[in-house]
């Protein structure tokens, strides 16, 4: 994939978690147009 996106989060106790999202390049994706 082109692009890959990481969203991350550390809670109070210091626990972390990741999102990766992946994108790729193609038609537009009608989600991300609202």
């Amino acid at each position: 994939f082109p692009v890959e996106l990481h969203l991350v989060h550390e809670s109070d106790d210091g626990s972390i978690s990741v999102v990766a999202i992946l994108y790729a390049y193609g038609d537009a994706d009608p989600f991300l147009e609202q």
